[in-house]
């Protein structure tokens, strides 16, 4: 009777919506047009210091689109729980002889299942952002939409049930949903935040959602990946979502029809579900990730570490004077990093955790640090040569490399695949400085080829970063 009641009101739910056409060309066309329209507008100019040095901005903006789809489609199908009560027919479900949570259950899955539908179709559309998708791909990440749609329309039940007026409803949610997907690096890179707010983002739990897709349509790509909560950390904290909003929908319910003593009791199991998501959440991130450790300390052969391109020949000079090629880093796995000695921002943090990396891999003989001045015309080498005492670089591994600002920028942008830019005068804030400049730590193997990047101002890439590093001085012995 129960699985009954919850498939009739979940197929109700379907074709009550695609009975409404301007609703579905509504929910699909307005984040078509927004990814279009603020995607081409913004390409130009999106040039954060955390961003993927080759990914345009409409191409780092569509998973974040799709979310705008699957966002509004999960919250906004549960608009129908307050058109039911005007109708009586809500009335007549909840006097049924059927389980609550059928209830919930029916209408819930009912709206996450038209959300995945409309967010796979906008997905099918990822080849024209330039995002290669194969169907093994694009199931994983259909799956991972309605998993996420599940958890949204939870928290749409939870406002509906409560509300009398669909006006109310829409204002109500608006204020919610826009910053909640503000906040959840749909339209800026969490690595390019600031510390407080990279905070909000990270307490954000559409944050886990929309990086859980990202690492779905971008496997093996280092560079976008690098600032993203781990996938284990993001199916975590999605499956807690879940649970939790679930557990909240069947309280809702509860509370509107219950007395005072029945109310208190449904309190109580709603609380002890969501513990038990939270206990069931931290179990599987506790899984996965002893999984994850397994697979990266497995042999380099049984998942091999991408290569991402290949550093082009550059010719600087470094702190003590002397001319520094790349050839003359042939045969060493080395790690790169981008700054100016007077950065007001992450310079230091990033400098810090490269003194603290050459400290843990001072075993591996093959590592070299190298760290570029983006400010070459104030970086002399005897700036960079004080700059090295006070980070204590360890002669001979840790080198700083200036020269040309033109050749340092373009071998950035063009060799690194990072951003560099330099602040016009006029617009030069203090708390940045004079450039805008990549956070990341670079990974070169020893033929001179790029095989990841990793978060340079977070603890989280540090253990990866070191893990990595290793595989790749293992087979340069080979």
């Amino acid at each position: 009777m129960g699985l009954l009641a919850t498939l009739s009101l979940c197929r109700r739910e379907i074709v009550r919506f695609y009975r409404q056409p301007s609703r579905v060309v509504g929910a699909l066309g307005t984040p078509l047009v927004f990814w279009l329209l603020l995607g081409s507008g913004f390409g130009e100019s999106f040039r954060s210091p955390g961003a993927p040095g080759e990914l345009s901005f409409l191409e780092y903006f569509f998973p974040g689109a799709i979310f705008l789809t699957v966002l509004f489609a999960s919250i906004f199908a549960t608009i129908s729980i307050i058109e039911d009560r005007h109708s009586g027919f809500l009335q007549g479900v909840v006097v049924a002889p059927v389980p609550r949570i059928s209830i919930v259950l029916g209408k819930v899955l009912g709206g996450a299942a038209l959300a995945a539908f409309q967010g796979a179709l906008f997905l099918a559309l990822a080849p024209a952002a330039g995002i290669a998708l194969t169907l093994g791909s694009f199931l994983l990440a259909t799956a991972w939409l309605g998993l996420v749609s599940v958890a949204l329309t939870g928290l749409g039940f939870v406002f509906a049930w409560r509300m009398e007026s669909v006006q109310g409803f829409h204002g109500v949610m608006n204020l919610v949903l826009m910053p909640m997907w503000m906040l959840s690096g749909a339209a800026f890179p969490i690595g390019g935040a600031r510390p407080w707010l990279r905070g909000l983002l990270l307490a954000n739990p559409l944050t886990y959602g929309v990086s859980g897709l990202r690492h779905i349509l971008y496997p093996a790509d280092s560079a976008v990946r690098g600032d993203l909560p781990p996938f284990t950390r993001c199916l975590a904290v999605t499956l807690a979502f879940v649970l939790a909003t679930l557990s909240l929908s069947r309280w809702a319910m509860a509370a509107r029809r219950l007395g005072s003593r029945a109310l208190k009791r449904s309190l109580l199991w709603a609380l002890l579900l969501a513990a038990l998501a939270l206990a069931a959440a931290g179990t599987a991130r506790k899984f996965l990730s002893s999984r994850e450790e397994e697979s990266g300390s497995a042999s380099p052969a049984s998942e091999p570490i991408p290569v991402l391109g290949t550093v082009p020949p550059f010719e600087l000079v470094d702190q003590d004077g002397r001319p520094v090629r790349g050839v003359d880093l042939a045969g060493k796995v080395w790690v790169a990093d981008f700054i100016f000695t007077h950065c007001p921002a992450a310079c230091s943090e990033m400098s810090s955790r490269m003194k603290s990396l050459a400290g843990r891999t001072a075993t591996v003989e093959e590592l070299m640090l190298v760290s570029f001045s983006v400010d070459p015309e104030r970086d002399t080498p005897e700036r960079l040569a004080e700059y090295a005492r006070r980070f204590e670089a360890p002669a001979g591994r840790w080198i700083f490399l200036t020269g040309e600002k033109a050749t340092l920028h373009r071998l950035a942008q063009e060799g690194f695949r990072v951003p560099v830019s330099e602040v016009p005068p006029a617009e030069v804030k203090p708390e940045i400085g004079p450039f805008l400049h990549s956070q990341r730590f670079v990974l070169v193997d020893a033929r001179g080829r790029i095989r990841g990047y990793y978060d340079g101002t977070g603890a989280e890439d540090a253990g990866r970063l070191e893990r990595d590093l290793r595989r790749v001085a293992a087979e340069s012995k080979r």
